[in-house]
């Protein structure tokens, strides 16, 4: 990473274009009391794992995601993207910790300076989602989600986020 410039495949990681059919490693559900006005504090913490026999650094991010798309003359993906993306932003999704970090080679390694303590290979991503449920809770459905999607460059990770 030169200054603040992201690599091209974290660019791309962050591309809802890039996750459409591809597979969703689980369904994080945030539960809600189905009440408007009613506040609710919900986290989710999902594990990613290197199988790489390699150092990897990883990035989180939460984006708008699509299922189905109509590919004839309905709205692009772009746009609703950016529909979803800005109802995200009312929803309160965010990533608690980490936002990034490094996954050590697969099987870990060990620390020289204190061999206590070796460095994992995996890594605990938490999600938090502060939300007051409105009217509009009905749009986050079985055709539009959020993803938060946690990935190398060898390997993604995602996880649809979804409010009941």
């Amino acid at each position: 990473e030169k200054g603040n410039e992201l690599p091209k495949w974290v660019k791309r990681l962050k591309d809802p274009n890039s996750h459409v059919g591809k597979p969703i490693s689980e369904v994080l559900e945030f539960h809600s009391k189905n009440v408007i006005g009613f506040s609710s504090v919900n986290t989710a913490t999902i594990s990613i794992k290197n199988e790489e026999r390699s150092w990897e650094k990883y990035y989180a991010f939460i984006i708008p995601f699509l299922e189905n798309v109509d590919k004839n003359g309905g709205n692009t993906i772009n746009q609703i993207s950016q529909e979803i993306g800005d109802f995200a932003d009312n929803l309160q999704f965010q990533i608690i910790s980490p936002k990034s970090g490094y996954l050590a080679p697969r099987g870990g390694a060990s620390n020289a300076c204190d061999e206590n303590k070796p460095y994992s290979d995996g890594a605990s991503v938490t999600i938090q989602w502060d939300g007051v449920i409105g009217d509009d809770n009905s749009r986050l459905d079985n055709e539009s989600s959020l993803l938060l999607v946690v990935g190398t460059e060898a390997e993604i990770w995602r996880y649809r986020l979804k409010v009941v």
